[in-house]
């Protein structure tokens, strides 16, 4: 006789088409393939993230979220204070329709994927405390005090990785409460991919030419200007290096449109229109990255695990990334890839032009990088760990338990 299922309450205000989503659609279906909860999922604005959702036959609720809550939204709370707060204010009839509408639901449990929109969410979290959790996935959680409030509220705070437990600490939450878990993984993909030379041709990218490829949303902190100054030195050594971009701006940013306009204005000024392609936004990655012969990351901060790591790995990479500590936990620690300051575009340069040069290189880190991912950052993998934390939030003691 199977167990009655639990009410697992999801808020995912945001739209992005970036990491953090991808990974809450791998959260709801292997949630769903458990068959031990009810989902009961929230989100901001009817977007990709919704059609994502129904395209996989998940139901959903829109939130009344008042459209002021935006200037909360991407660290924009710790630039111009007072007129947030102002427009808050402003804002509170709506607000209060809304608290009134979500805030006193029967649920077994709260997940919350961020802190900017905690106001939406503390009359919920205030009355369920011990039954929620918080899953900050980057860094600089700690300078945005609508998150450090949130760590605070709820019961568990899930950080994906030591770095990003670091971070939370230092906000001055109570470390007890804080666990470090692979929630950061990627499910099996089922199709089956033709060869290399195959891909290229489906795609319209050239079979002949070594190709350095990102994945990821165009922004600074995610480093395509480097990228762009790295290949310029790649080209003087491997003359038919092409890199590839595959990404766009997060719509509605201003700055990472204007950081858009920029690397592309640069790739101009340094003649760089045969070695650098921008293939806008795509939803063909696995096949992409595919036919790449190495992967950069070249992130300057703030990430946490980014899932693009994750996915080279899974398609057996190379990688050429930051010499971040959060990379050094997921990379470095597996000898998985190459890490370098990302402002030594000369080191970077020597390390790609090795890497394509060397086929034997190129394997090795393949190699590494795939059984990497096997045995840490696979659904298989994480499985375990993942249930454990979930139940955990629907627990009346509360208590994780041993994981492993």
């Amino acid at each position: 006789m199977s167990l009655p299922q639990k009410r697992l309450t999801f808020f995912i205000t945001g739209l992005a088409k970036g990491g953090a989503h991808q990974s809450a659609l791998s959260w709801f279906e292997l949630l769903r393939e458990s068959g031990r909860y009810e989902l009961d999922i929230w989100a901001g604005l009817e977007g990709w993230f919704t059609e994502q959702l129904r395209k996989r036959g998940f139901t959903y609720q829109l939130l009344p979220l008042p459209s002021a809550l935006g200037a909360i939204r991407h660290g924009s709370w710790t630039r111009n204070r007072w007129t947030t707060v102002g427009r808050v204010v402003a804002m509170g009839p709506a607000l209060l329709k809304a608290w009134w509408r979500i805030g006193f639901r029967a649920t077994d449990g709260v997940v919350l994927t961020g802190g900017r929109d905690f106001l939406m969410l503390l009359p919920l979290v205030l009355r369920k405390r011990a039954n929620s959790a918080t899953i900050p996935q980057s860094t600089d959680w700690g300078s945005i005090p609508t998150c450090k409030l949130m760590c605070q509220l709820v019961g568990h705070v899930y950080a994906i990785s030591q770095s990003v437990a670091d971070s939370i600490i230092e906000m001055g939450v109570n470390e007890q409460k804080i666990k470090v878990l692979p929630l950061i993984y990627t499910r099996p993909l089922k199709q089956r991919f033709p060869d290399k030379m195959e891909l290229r041709r489906r795609l319209g990218l050239p079979e002949d030419r070594p190709l350095v490829g990102m994945v990821g949303l165009i922004r600074s902190n995610k480093g395509q200007k480097d990228a762009v100054l790295v290949i310029d030195r790649v080209r003087r050594e491997v003359p038919q290096a092409l890199l590839v971009v595959a990404g766009a701006p997060m719509a509605g940013v201003v700055e990472a449109l204007s950081y858009e306009t920029e690397i592309k204005q640069l790739a101009k000024d340094l003649h760089l229109g045969n070695h650098v392609l921008f293939l806008g936004w795509r939803d063909d990655i696995p096949s992409v990255m595919r036919s790449f012969d190495v992967l950069f990351v070249p992130s300057h901060d703030r990430e946490g695990v980014p899932r693009v790591i994750l996915e080279g790995m899974e398609a057996a990479l190379p990688m050429v990334a930051s010499d971040l500590e959060q990379f050094r936990e997921i990379i470095g620690a597996y000898d998985a890839g190459r890490l370098l300051p990302v402002a030594d575009h000369g080191g970077w340069a020597r390390e790609t032009v090795e890497l394509l040069k060397s086929q034997l290189s190129r394997e090795a880190l393949s190699r590494r990088a795939r059984e990497t991912w096997q045995s840490h950052y696979s659904e298989e993998a994480v499985r375990k760990d993942l249930l454990a934390a979930f139940d955990a939030v629907v627990s009346r003691d509360n208590s994780l338990g041993p994981l492993g």
